[in-house]
């Protein structure tokens, strides 16, 4: 994998105001094609996935259903590929079983070689 970790980039996805949520799935994305890797963090909320195989380049963040907590905040590490100089990351919140937002996008994103801090507002 040509991602190298010391490369890694803080991505915040946040609600607006109090707003609050069940779960989330990130991705990073260049135009249409998945792009980047997160990194796993000391936290057993957080699940990494192979997306495509062999990436780790998507992120679930989930509290247990019927626990009643929700998350208002999630960080994550994401790591650019050399060859990307621009992200957008897509996303999908889920507050309940029926109300949930799909294809939530950022703005286009600048990598900065020197790691950058993201965040995005729900």
């Amino acid at each position: 994998m040509s991602e190298d970790p010391s490369r890694s980039d803080t991505l915040t996805l946040s609600g607006k105001g109090a707003a609050e949520w069940k779960g989330v799935f990130v991705e990073g994305r260049l135009g249409e094609t998945i792009v980047g890797q997160f990194l796993p963090l000391d936290d057993p909320l957080l699940n990494i996935y192979d997306c495509p195989p062999g990436l780790q380049s998507a992120a679930k963040y989930e509290v247990v259903y019927g626990s009643g907590q929700n998350v208002s905040s999630v960080t994550l590490q994401w790591v650019a590929p050399d060859h990307v100089s621009t992200v957008v990351f897509w996303s999908t919140f889920v507050r309940t079983f029926s109300e949930f937002w799909v294809d939530v996008k950022s703005a286009e994103l600048e990598i900065s070689a020197s790691g950058s801090h993201y965040a995005k507002t729900l």
